[in-house]
């Protein structure tokens, strides 16, 4: 049990539950995380996905809106949404992080992707010998604090471009996707965090260099020491506490926990809860785990005294990346926040 001031014990004691639904975080741009309404299912619901902009949403005609393509190509390409919605179609499930989600916040989510295989339409037009990079550019656009007005691109390795899961994508949950997630066409870069997952696509471009554009050398990188680093890349192994939630208040001498853990294109392996400090013990895993999906998992939490209990939860992965227990100290930006999460709840008899 943990020991508390009286204030801090009160608190804990008289906290209400939290209100059901996506919390809005901010408005210019927007940000919302979800509250995770859905467990032990895996897919997040449409109403209750994430949102992470960088600038105003941009208003688009899909009537009139064309993806441009370019670069080292054989031929520049235009198409229109009716000319993308004929091409062949492939569909994966994956996790969605924003880089810079906290631990135990909801800038996360898991959907089913339904579009068109990126290294598939690359290939159908024709990319010409030397091309190393693809560079995807949506249609929102503003200024930064150290930047002038600039467009939101991200660029991957063309190896990176060609693998099966990363896809144009068309529809989220079944549904042709929303404006604030895209539409109508985004990357999907599964097993990436999201920065990579550019949305409102209009302009893709083959190149033989590494992109110095704004979004790749002044953003998504490791800081240590004022000296900025190698890129934010592959989404780390990490679990979320989704029950009991959060300063709750239980009655009883048993709690049922849950929540979920992920590791990019890394399936998890295992998820070990502690209570107050105590030795790890296994979680149950509510489903077979898959590579870009995450896991739920649950566990019993028995014999427990009247007071302040914390409860921890570290999730490892298939190749054996375990969750950090806290925060390199030398990290000074704000991405692959992956440490463990702990939750404090009260306990009455």
């Amino acid at each position: 049990m943990i020991h508390l001031s009286r204030r801090e014990y009160l608190a804990l004691a008289l906290a209400a539950p939290a209100l059901a639904g996506k919390r809005q975080l901010g408005r210019a741009p927007v940000i919302s995380v979800q509250d995770f309404e859905q467990y032990p299912a895996i897919l997040t619901p449409l109403a209750d996905f994430f949102v992470r902009n960088h600038f105003e949403a941009p208003t688009i005609d899909p009537a009139t809106w064309r993806l441009r393509v370019g670069g080292m190509v054989e031929r520049e390409r235009s198409f229109s949404l009716e000319e993308l919605q004929a091409f062949p179609r492939g569909e994966l499930t994956s996790v969605v992080e924003c880089a810079g989600n906290g631990v135990g916040v909801g800038g996360v989510g898991c959907a089913r992707w339904e579009g068109i295989p990126f290294g598939k339409f690359l290939r159908s037009c024709g990319v010409a010998q030397g091309a190393r990079f693809v560079r995807v550019t949506g249609a929102d656009r503003g200024r930064e604090p150290d930047a002038p007005e600039v467009p939101y691109a991200r660029t991957l390795a063309l190896a990176d471009a060609l693998r099966p899961e990363t896809l144009l994508a068309l529809k989220m949950q079944g549904e042709p996707l929303r404006p604030e997630y895209g539409a109508p066409v985004r990357l999907v870069a599964a097993g990436r965090y999201g920065m990579d997952s550019v949305k409102w696509i209009t302009l893709i471009e083959l190149m033989d260099r590494p992109d110095d554009s704004f979004y790749m050398t002044n953003r998504y990188r490791r800081v240590r020491g004022g000296n900025v680093g190698e890129p934010v890349v592959r989404i780390a192994v990490k679990s979320i506490i989704v029950k009991p939630a959060g300063n709750a208040a239980l009655r009883g001498d048993a709690v049922a926990a849950g929540g979920y853990a992920w590791a990019g294109a890394d399936p998890i392996a295992r998820v070990d809860i502690r209570v107050d400090g105590g030795s790890w013990a296994a979680a149950e895993l509510l489903d077979s785990p898959e590579p870009l999906v995450w896991t739920p998992w649950r566990f019993q939490v028995h014999q427990l005294g009247p007071g302040i209990h914390a409860l921890e939860a570290r999730a490892v992965s298939k190749s054996g990346e375990a969750q950090p227990l806290r925060r390199d100290p030398g990290r000074e930006d704000d991405y692959e926040l992956n440490q463990v999460q702990r939750v404090r709840f009260l306990s009455r008899p």
